[in-house]
């Protein structure tokens, strides 16, 4: 004989929750219905079991998969955050180490400073095909 369900899903706060997916499974003939019921826009459900003792699994994504007999179905279904999923919002700032760059930065200083006091253009000076200019001597 059919055994008719109907009930809401909501989350932990009261919250209905739309496109919770409602399973069951007739374990005397070992038959697993998947995705029979979808819940509407407010959370609510209506099913037909072939019996009693069949096993109804609410499922949805981010939330903990809660198991009843059709028998013991509450009217109101709670679904809890699934821990495993939960976002803390804790963020860890990385120290960054900018070291190379003043490295980097003194030795293109020397590298300048050398290649003026040799009296040779500086690379940056280079320009694609022209000659390189040589500095003057300024003196002040």
């Amino acid at each position: 004989m059919p055994y008719k369900i109907t009930g809401r899903v909501v989350d932990e706060f009261g919250y209905p929750l739309q496109q919770a997916v409602i399973i069951k499974e007739t374990p005397i003939l070992g038959i697993i219905s998947s995705a029979d019921v979808i819940a509407d826009g407010n959370g609510n459900f209506t099913m037909q079991t072939l019996s009693d003792n069949s096993i109804i699994s609410i499922i949805s994504n981010f939330y903990v998969t809660r198991n009843f007999t059709a028998k013991t179905v509450p009217a109101e279904i709670r679904l809890i955050t699934d821990p495993r999923l939960t976002i803390t919002g804790k963020a860890t700032k990385k120290e960054v180490d900018n070291n190379w760059m003043w490295l980097a930065g003194f030795a293109t200083l020397a590298v300048v400073l050398v290649a003026v006091k040799k009296g040779k253009p500086a690379p940056a000076q280079k320009q694609l095909g022209k000659p390189a200019v040589k500095p003057k001597n300024v003196i002040v």
